[in-house]
């Protein structure tokens, strides 16, 4: 069964990832349960972001803290890039449809043309 076999995966990582945190922070099963939830939180559930922050832990007094503000600041960055890749998409998409971007020059209104007042040139 595939489900089977990918949950189980899933739980081995799971306690892999307890393990590890345990062995860096000092903490309790437990309190390593909660501060993996705080640090997919601060990454905004990124996974990749809090696996590497694990990985480049360095021997720090307080590596707890140093995984939060590492796990945030690369969530942040990957926020970014996603917002930055949507915006790009966005721009995309009303190009072909033939839509103006944002990005392109604003049309530019001459004051002293009479057609604009509602005069005859």
């Amino acid at each position: 069964n595939h489900f089977s076999l990918s949950f189980t995966a899933v739980s081995e990582n799971r306690t892999a990832l307890v393990a590890t945190l345990r062995r860096l922070t000092g903490k309790t099963e437990g309190a390593a349960r909660s501060l993996i939830g705080k640090l997919l939180s601060g990454a905004k559930d990124d996974c990749a972001a809090v696996l590497t922050a694990l990985r480049e832990c360095p021997d720090t007094r307080d590596p707890a803290a140093w995984l939060m503000a590492a796990a945030t600041a690369r969530g942040k960055s990957a926020a970014q890039d996603r917002t930055g890749k949507m915006a790009w998409m966005n721009d995309l998409a009303a190009k072909m449809a033939g839509a103006p971007s944002p990005a392109d020059e604003p049309p530019t209104i001459d004051g002293n043309d009479p057609t604009l007042w509602g005069r005859a040139a």
